[in-house]
């Protein structure tokens, strides 16, 4: 068997991490949003009203959290508790972002 498929546009776009991390962090920025490099999240307190993240730097409080530190997450494992590998204790959040509230 032999497929061949001629399309106009293409149907996958693919890009650099880097270059998504960059651009995602912009429109963040561009919506209002502060962004925080290099801030390893230590602990997480899930309350009714926000979400308070304890970091090295400074206490952050949100309406939610989104934990894109990785597969190992470790905001996830300090938010919920979960048995992460060890490695997971050595990752740190690239980005912590709040909306001011």
């Amino acid at each position: 068997m032999n497929f061949v498929v001629n399309r106009p546009q293409p149907i996958v776009h693919m890009t650099m991490r880097a270059d998504l991390d960059f651009l995602l962090a912009r429109e963040a920025e561009n919506a209002g949003v502060q962004v925080v490099e290099s801030c390893p999240v230590r602990q997480v307190n899930v309350q009714d009203e926000f979400v308070e993240i304890v970091s090295d730097k400074e206490k952050f409080r949100a309406k939610f959290v989104i934990a894109a530190d990785g597969v190992h997450s470790a905001t996830a494992k300090a938010a919920a508790g979960r048995n992460y590998p060890p490695s997971a204790a050595h990752w740190s959040t690239r980005f912590i972002c709040r909306r001011r509230f």
